[in-house]
């Protein structure tokens, strides 16, 4: 009886130091953390509260002060549908049928959140979607509405900021036509999740080309948005609204690369510049630059290549007979999996995801996979980020 009082007694005393409980939980992966919320009022509101989420995440992601993914998110375009390939052993699939709405796509992902669209309604002359920012790890989401803008029917779009290393705040850009009948002139809103506000920018945008669908990344607090076809990114300060002045950043490419496949990416805190072919009958080729620490230039990380003489890759570009199919690339991502490892450049090529492990100096084949369509892959982090 003696025992169980002193144990309750050590229980009494962890359970109403906040300090002391802080220290243990922040220690419990992503996952099971969530479950914690329900045992009383007080781990609720300390489990939800924002600094403890950041905190959290940067117990579990951080390396070298950049973020580690969970794992890569495979998502089919124009599908609700989606396909997590573990990275660590405590992830799970995240899913979006907690948004409550049909024909749900991901536009964007930055750092664990996620903007998605739902189709409602279409007819000859009209499109409306909703917009929802998201978290599939806590399952929670927010609705966005938009300021009105002069007219229904512009074609627009949306842009994510977040860095949990630095704020559990988010912002969401809204770039649009400042004319339907102009093809080049943006304007340019911004939301702050800190005030839950939009706030219109002073800057006119004149871009010579539309933005490609995918084209964006946020890195080291600057937004890069790439023109479809175009061999120049668009760089904004997010951090800075006073400056959003638009920067034009020269690509690594010449004219025969826009022939070619062109993403751009982040990792550990540095932009880079995948390159290859849409499709080919030979080599896969991979081209991977870097941009320079002082943003001065371009440098050539990696240049790599698969043929049918690469061990264990015979199937990839077997056909039918002697007809040899085209070898269809679709993504590539790169991304530091654990702590002192090199980067892995992952590539979703055909109906596979393959990786380069630069320890081994081979490609490894990932996951294999059923859909064949046009296909996205994103970094997906796991973490408490509330929206």
């Amino acid at each position: 009886m003696k025992k169980t009082s002193i144990v309750i007694s050590s229980a009494e005393i962890i359970g109403n130091n906040p300090d002391l409980l802080t220290q243990i939980v922040i220690r419990i992966p992503t996952k099971p953390l969530l479950k914690f919320r329900c045992v009383s009022k007080q781990w609720l509101s300390l489990l939800s509260c924002p600094d403890f989420c950041l905190s959290h995440t940067r117990y579990h992601h951080q390396t070298n002060g950049v973020l580690t993914p969970t794992g890569l998110l495979l998502v089919w375009s124009n599908e609700s549908k989606c396909h997590l390939v573990s990275l660590k052993h405590n992830s799970t699939v995240p899913l979006f049928d907690f948004l409550n709405t049909p024909n749900i796509s991901v536009i964007r992902s930055c750092n664990g959140l996620f903007l998605c669209k739902s189709l409602l309604e279409t007819s000859y002359s009209t499109v409306i979607y909703k917009y929802f920012i998201c978290n599939p790890t806590t399952r929670k989401f927010k609705e966005l509405s938009f300021p009105a803008i002069p007219e229904q029917d512009v074609y627009l779009h949306l842009f994510l900021a977040f860095d949990p290393l630095k704020s559990p705040h988010y912002k969401i850009f809204r770039l649009w036509k400042a004319s339907p009948s102009s093809r080049t002139k943006y304007q340019l809103d911004i939301y702050s999740s800190e005030t839950d506000s939009w706030s219109a920018s002073s800057y006119c945008f004149n871009l010579e080309r539309s933005l490609n669908s995918k084209g964006s990344v946020f890195c080291n607090g600057k937004l890069y948005l790439r023109h479809d076809g175009g061999t120049k990114l668009l760089c904004l300060d997010v951090e800075n609204e006073s400056s959003m002045a638009p920067i034009q950043i020269a690509l690594p490419i010449n004219t025969l690369d826009l022939l070619k496949r062109i993403e751009i990416g982040e990792c550990q805190g540095v932009l880079h510049v995948a390159v290859t072919n849409y499709y080919t009958r030979t080599d896969f080729e991979l081209k991977v630059f870097e941009m320079k620490h002082d943003y001065s230039g371009w440098v050539l990380k990696h240049h790599l290549c698969i043929d049918r003489s690469v061990k264990g890759f015979y199937k990839l570009f077997q056909g039918h007979g002697r007809r040899w199919y085209y070898l269809r690339f679709y993504d590539v991502c790169i991304t530091q999996v654990g702590k002192g490892e090199e980067p892995k450049i992952f590539v979703w090529i055909k109906n596979k995801v393959i990786f380069y492990d630069f320890e081994d100096g081979a490609w490894k084949f990932l996951c294999d996979l059923e859909r064949k369509n046009h296909k996205y892959l994103f970094n997906y982090y796991e973490n408490l980020s509330s929206v």
